[in-house]
């Protein structure tokens, strides 16, 4: 039998870990890896960066996304991976039961506390870019979750309030070819348990 010892993590993981978990009291803000090679530029519609307050297990949290085809998030049962796909949806005008866990979009909010934020920046540059003499190279989408009701505010690059209207949210989307309810798009936790299994194909595409 060998006697050699299992290895201690390294300092990077550590640092994972730290980032993953999530600390109830000091922000943490992850950054996905890029390994390309050059600069590149954000697609049209691609995701910035996500925030977080007060949102399920994150109470304050953000995440910045490089300007790659690919992002990877990885952490252990319970982190809060499934917690990023939710809040995506949901600043991005979903329905709270599109996520498979709740009809009630209140339920999102962090236990013990009286209301949730969510903020998502989106790349808005290029020849197809959405008004972009309104809203610039960037639009900002932030989603207030309260006790009673959830509002919306929507930004543009210098973070001037352009409207407050969900109907906004439609029209970005639609846009800038966006389907945060589409299971084709978002394959939620919850969802995917069940969806591969029903064999009814009217329910699938419904």
């Amino acid at each position: 039998m060998s006697n050699s010892k299992r290895p201690h993590p390294s300092t990077a993981d550590l640092n994972n870990n730290e980032i993953i978990s999530n600390s109830p009291v000091q922000s943490k803000k992850l950054k996905s890896v890029d390994n390309s090679n050059g600069k590149k530029s954000y697609t049209i519609g691609q995701i910035k960066e996500l925030r977080m307050l007060n949102f399920m297990c994150h109470k304050n949290f953000s995440i910045e996304f490089h300007p790659t085809s690919m992002q990877i998030v990885t952490g252990a049962n319970g982190s809060g991976k499934s917690t990023i796909a939710n809040a995506i949806c949901l600043c991005l005008g979903a329905q709270a039961r599109t996520t498979g866990r709740t009809t009630n979009v209140q339920s999102f909010i962090r236990k013990g506390d009286t209301h949730a934020e969510l903020s998502i920046t989106l790349a808005n540059e290029g020849a197809e870019a959405y008004k972009p003499e309104i809203y610039g190279k960037n639009i900002h989408i932030i989603q207030r979750i309260g006790a009673k009701q959830s509002s919306y505010k929507i930004l543009g690059e210098n973070r001037q309030v352009i409207s407050t209207r969900k109907e906004t949210i439609d029209e970005i989307n639609q846009a800038l070819s966006i389907s945060p309810e589409n299971p084709l798009c978002v394959l939620h936790q919850e969802i995917a348990k069940t969806f591969l299994l029903n064999s009814d194909s009217q329910k699938k595409y419904q």
